[in-house]
């Protein structure tokens, strides 16, 4: 499959950045999260992979996170959805007893609409181990297949046993 279909996937269903952090603050309230916060910083500069890149959105919360099995089968798995599955078996969240806002599967394509580059770092409860995912969304826009994109999940040990999800977006594309 050509990079470029994942591209236009996000670019048709998603209107605009406004739809996307929505999008986005939408995935921490479906995963029970008691805080959000949000900050956006169009003075960021960073080289990454030789690349000047400039400003900076950061997501975080404290809802349930995820874990290798989750990040792979379901973040990074577009259109499969257990929200969707949720709210047809009429199921709420286990902490707060939410039913979920999201169902299909495609918000983390928002990113893409935001930013070049991401980081997601998230960690389940319980859990010691945190995950970094890292994703060039700007190289979905090269002459290239998806299997190409170097898309990398890194594990470190960590002491605390709460659990978060960071959603880190670099090069803005409307800073």
């Amino acid at each position: 499959v050509h990079a470029s279909l994942i591209y236009k996937l996000g670019e048709s269903l998603i209107a605009d950045e406004v739809t996307a952090l929505s999008e986005l603050i939408k995935n921490a309230y479906d995963a029970d999260a008691k805080f959000c916060s949000l900050t956006i910083d169009t003075n960021y500069e960073e080289i990454i992979n030789e690349i000047s890149c400039r400003g900076k959105i950061e997501l975080a919360d404290n809802g349930c996170g995820m874990d290798l099995q989750t990040i792979v089968n379901g973040w990074l798995t577009l259109s499969n959805s257990p929200k969707k599955r949720m709210k047809k078996e009429k199921k709420t969240t286990p902490k707060y007893h939410r039913y979920p806002l999201g169902d299909k599967g495609l918000g983390r394509l928002s990113v893409q609409k935001l930013g070049r580059y991401m980081q997601m770092i998230t960690k389940s409860e319980n859990s010691y181990i945190e995950y970094t995912v890292t994703i060039p969304w700007g190289d979905f826009l090269k002459n290239t297949t998806i299997d190409q994109i170097p898309v990398t999940i890194n594990e470190r040990s960590v002491e605390d046993s709460k659990s978060y999800t960071r959603i880190v977006i670099k090069d803005l594309i409307n800073s």
